[in-house]
């Protein structure tokens, strides 16, 4: 059997249960809420706090789909953030002509541009931004 634990940021809630199970047919997953309980007098080094999981009620599909789809999800937002950086790649070539790699890292980190870093290995290949001394 396997079970899966995602987060579902929409409810505040943790979605369990069993994604894959031999012996029985597949069901929805449940949702909890982690609750806080106070078990002993906070000190130093504790707040005396230690987390219980409350069942909140069943989810509206089963853990696998609910996986799926936040991994498909978060794969749509990467793709875009990796076309972002390309664009600004792309239009940071066109305007400097050839720069040295640590200069254009540099400069999309300036700019938050995420995935400017990996983008900029492509471009190497390409010979559009020069390379020199050890790979950063």
């Amino acid at each position: 059997m396997t079970i899966l634990a995602q987060p579902d940021q929409e409810e505040d809630v943790l979605v369990i249960g069993p994604e894959k199970s031999n012996v029985t047919a597949p069901i929805v997953a449940s949702k909890f809420r982690i609750e806080t309980v106070q078990v002993f007098e906070p000190t130093d080094a504790s707040d005396g706090t230690v987390p219980r999981l409350a069942w909140v009620g069943d989810a509206e599909q089963s853990a696998g789909e609910f996986f799926t789809e936040a991994a498909e999800l978060a794969e749509d937002s990467a793709a875009e953030s990796r076309l972002s950086a390309r664009k600004w790649l792309e239009d940071y070539l066109t305007k400097q002509g050839k720069v040295l790699a640590r200069v254009a890292k540099t400069d999309g980190k300036k700019g938050r541009i995420p995935g400017a870093v990996a983008s900029t290995r492509r471009q190497i290949a390409e010979g559009r931004i020069r390379q020199r001394g050890i790979p950063a």
